[in-house]
């Protein structure tokens, strides 16, 4: 679903994996990804914040955080220019 750009559905598929298994961490990035496209900052970082907790080395969760984050400044930098 998430590279059919239908991130909402995308979601609910890794919600569905994330209780089957809580220690997914592929699922909670993969779901925190599909948040960021939405616009869901608070809870894309929550997401990369679990990913990240499960799984500290992992490369994924820590991308998102940070590409997440670069989003935030463009934002507020858009609102001040």
């Amino acid at each position: 679903m998430y590279n059919l750009n239908k991130y909402d559905e995308a979601i609910k598929a890794y919600d569905k994996a994330i209780e089957i298994d809580l220690r997914n961490s592929l699922a909670w990035y993969n779901k925190g990804d599909s948040l960021g496209r939405l616009n869901k900052s608070d809870e894309a970082k929550k997401a990369y914040d679990k990913a990240n907790g499960i799984n500290p080395n992992s490369p994924y969760a820590w991308n998102g955080n940070g590409r997440d984050f670069d989003n935030l400044i463009c934002l507020e930098l858009l609102r001040i220019f």
